[in-house]
């Protein structure tokens, strides 16, 4: 995941040449690339999609596990905005409900709500 700044092309020549088919996810930063991600795998309803803080590690690790048992998809925003690109891609895959990981210095209220940024 990531273009060749995030993952360089020998890594992705060594994945291959162990037999790992390689597709690249590559946007104009973490959260466009999210957003590539996301839509690749989730092009359908889901019962739960999360929203966790794109800029905090460990929000985002918890949220992979807990979204991993449904098969969720998780979408990563600053703390105080969504992303005009986040918060139109979680219009494109409805979801029955939306979970929302961390306190609200994580996630801000204007967040949750995908509040976009300026």
């Amino acid at each position: 995941m990531g273009d060749e700044n995030s993952v360089s092309g020998t890594m992705q020549t060594q994945l291959e040449c162990l037999g790992f088919s390689v597709n690249r996810y590559g946007g104009a930063g973490r959260y466009e690339t999210a957003v590539l991600i996301d839509d690749a795998y989730f092009h359908y309803q889901t019962d739960a999609l999360f929203v966790t803080n794109g800029t905090n590690l460990p929000d985002a690790l918890a949220a992979a596990a807990v979204a991993g048992r449904p098969g969720a998809p998780i979408y990563i925003t600053p703390p105080q905005c969504t992303p005009q690109v986040v918060a139109d891609s979680i219009g494109r895959h409805y979801s029955r409900s939306r979970v929302v990981m961390g306190d609200p210095s994580s996630v801000s209220e204007p967040a949750a709500n995908l509040v976009a940024c300026p």
